[in-house]
């Protein structure tokens, strides 16, 4: 049971689940999320049962009857079984969500899987494929083991679902040059998907491609670049970024979960590495995360599942801007104010008089930056952390 007095919880704001697939057919050499390959089946099958009788458990222990939006992440969730995947689904649907991402590898998609997610009867299901580059020796080079074949007959597969589906692609990857770049958006765009997040190769330490130093891994100013030349095809097409990374054909395209991260708003993290924040009444909140043990997750008397991080008031409010400024919806005044009170907007009131003025704007709901001042975000955030430093002493 996740140790937390649910009469302590701030239940102001809805909440959202977060279930993490913690396996995978191959590890992805740029990938840090936790997941585990060459695992025995009989293990798999002892670890997902967990996961979703840990669901309704956990849900009811905090409190939580419905839910804004459920993301099936991980790991690979396409390699669940087709009656894994129907009654994980079966299960969250039970909370009324608006919206259930389940994200999916090319490899795995079939007919059959696909009928599995009853995406006929549930208009909810969203659809979210890693393609990450159409170009063959990138993907081999960083550890996909999708053939282009088998990307192209995925997305024949989702032809239907388009309206619901999003596509990564990943600027920047080994052998990627300008032209390829240009290639792999120009490619992706004809298949016309609602959503598109947009990713510059990352150098997460600890990983496979951080310790190889691929020979013709682009420099960071060519994947900066590369990034943005991406970037701008979107934007011509008509997707409208409404997150650094994620571009949308309308509103309701935009994934709600990620915009519920954004927001600061509460999610529970479900199975082995999945985080989740559970926000306190006053005004602190505390990181809840699923050991990293297949065994303890495998093992049925084994409750003793999780690890904390308590975050203080003002890391917290630190964060909301963090997070909050990075999107065109920008900082919630009213979650501000409802967890803070007046001291959560004084930081921004003291930037105003800063030479940050230009870049700001206020509404009644929302403190947002412009499209330029998210240019700046990095150092403006260095500014704003020291203001509420003062404010902390």
């Amino acid at each position: 049971m996740i140790e937390v007095n649910p009469l302590q919880l701030d239940h102001r704001q809805e909440y959202a689940l977060y279930v993490h697939i913690p396996f995978c057919w191959y590890k992805c050499h740029y990938c840090d999320f936790f997941s585990s390959v060459g695992v025995q089946e009989s293990l798999r099958i002892r670890v997902i049962e967990r996961i979703i009788t840990e669901i309704p458990y956990q849900l009811q222990h905090l409190g939580v009857t419905q839910l804004s939006s459920v993301y099936i992440g991980g790991g690979t969730p396409s390699l669940l079984t087709e009656e894994q995947v129907s009654r994980l689904l079966n299960t969250v649907q039970g909370y009324q969500p608006q919206q259930i991402t389940i994200e999916m590898n090319p490899e795995d998609i079939t007919p059959l899987w696909l009928n599995a997610l009853k995406l006929e009867r549930w208009s909810n299901v969203r659809l979210s494929m890693g393609i990450q580059t159409f170009h063959q020796a990138s993907l081999s080079a960083v550890g996909r083991n999708t053939t282009l074949e088998q990307t192209v007959q995925s997305l024949q597969y989702l032809e239907s679902y388009k309206h619901r589906l999003n596509l990564d692609l990943i600027a920047g990857l080994p052998y990627h040059t300008e032209k390829i770049v240009r290639d792999d958006m120009h490619r992706l765009l004809e298949y016309n998907p609602s959503h598109i997040s947009l990713y510059s190769l990352a150098m997460e330490q600890g990983t496979i491609l951080t310790h190889r130093n691929h020979p013709y891994l682009p420099t960071e100013e060519d994947r900066s670049i590369q990034w943005q030349i991406s970037q701008e095809l979107l934007q011509k097409a008509g997707y409208v970024q409404y997150e650094i990374s994620n571009y949308a054909r309308d509103i309701q395209d935009r994934s709600r979960q990620n915009l519920h991260y954004w927001q600061l708003k509460p999610y529970i993290g479900i199975g082995p590495g999945a985080v989740g924040t559970l926000v306190y009444r006053n005004g602190s909140a505390v990181r809840v995360s699923g050991k990293k043990s297949l065994q303890d997750w495998s093992n049925p008397d084994k409750h003793d599942l999780w690890e904390y991080e308590t975050v203080d008031q003002q890391n917290f409010l630190f964060e909301h801007y963090m997070m909050g400024l990075r999107t065109v919806i920008g900082v919630d005044k009213v979650i501000l104010e409802q967890r803070f009170g007046a001291k959560g907007i004084d930081p921004w009131r003291q930037l105003e008089q800063s030479k940050w003025r230009g870049y700001m704007q206020e509404s009644q709901t929302s403190l947002v930056l412009s499209a330029e001042g998210r240019l700046f975000l990095d150092s403006l955030l260095l500014d704003l952390i020291d203001l509420i430093d003062l404010c902390r002493g």
